[in-house]
């Protein structure tokens, strides 16, 4: 027994049959109006050249900096900046309005960013653009200027302190020496005739010993962090670039763009413009008698 399909029922056509696109009749569209194809990706690439002929040029100049360190009053007595790196950032941002339009368009030349360099607790880099290299290049050392002059301000205030201490740690060490001194000479004296008192003053120069200890291990301390082994002024750890070539225009990137959006552009034309003119013909075709 075989099983047999009504002649009434049509057998199923796939859907995409009646999706399908037909690329012959597409590239034949583009042929016929291939001048509303060109002339749309002309106008493009026109846009992009006189965007690039037009536009000032931009330049942008990035330079690297260290953050001085204060020696002497850090974790055991180790350094610390005399600006936290991420203090300085958030400073900087605000000062010079690094992305913020908040308060209208900024003008050239500018600080452009301004980011803490991964793993670097003490390591900044700062970017700024102008219209010209030397200007991007002088504003941004400006920039920097006024931030080492600031450090080195706060830095040579904490030496002074440094200092200060340093001195009466020193006076009161001699004074802790000679104090010792007339200890040892009572207790020389003492000695024989009187053993109670002498045994006072031991104790007491037992005291006096181990205060003396700490004050010397402090001086000790101290004078390596006001040297140049643990403080460090702001420095350049990289000078302001000299670029090459302009930030902004990129040509090559631009007319990239514009053969881009020409090309789809132009499709988008001709398809329209077709399907306009096949949509007038089926209407006067309709209207006829």
């Amino acid at each position: 027994m075989t099983n047999s399909i009504p002649s009434d029922i049509k057998p199923l056509q796939p859907y995409y049959q009646d999706q399908e696109i037909d690329l012959v009749d597409l590239w034949l569209v583009l042929q016929r109006r291939r001048a509303v194809f060109i002339g749309v990706l002309l106008a493009a690439l026109a846009m992009a050249i006189a965007l690039i002929v037009l536009m000032p040029p931009v330049y942008e100049s990035r330079a690297v900096v260290q953050i001085g360190h204060v020696g002497g009053i850090g974790k055991d007595g180790g350094s610390t900046p005399v600006e936290q790196a991420g203090v300085l950032v958030e400073r900087l941002n605000e000062e010079y309005r690094v992305n913020d339009m908040s308060e209208g368009k900024r003008e050239f030349p500018l600080v452009a960013n301004v980011a803490l360099n991964k793993g670097q607790q003490d390591i900044v880099t700062i970017t700024a653009r102008a219209h010209s290299v030397d200007e991007a290049q002088h504003y941004l050392t400006t920039v920097i200027g006024k931030v080492q002059r600031e450090h080195e301000q706060w830095l040579q205030e904490a030496v002074k302190q440094q200092r200060t201490r340093l001195d009466l740690l020193i006076d009161r060490t001699t004074l802790a020496h000679q104090h010792m001194s007339a200890l040892d000479e009572n207790i020389a004296k003492l000695k024989a005739n009187n053993p109670l008192q002498v045994a006072v003053l031991l104790q007491e120069k037992s005291k006096f010993f181990q205060e003396l200890s700490s004050m010397e291990q402090e001086q000790a301390v101290l004078n390596v962090s006001v040297s140049r082994l643990q403080t460090l002024s702001t420095r350049f750890l990289r000078e302001p670039t000299t670029p090459i070539s302009p930030e902004r225009p990129r040509p090559v990137l631009y007319l990239s763009l514009a053969l881009i959006i020409g090309v789809m552009l132009g499709a988008m034309a001709v398809f329209i413009a077709e399907f306009v003119t096949n949509a007038r013909q089926r209407l006067r075709m309709s209207a006829k008698p």
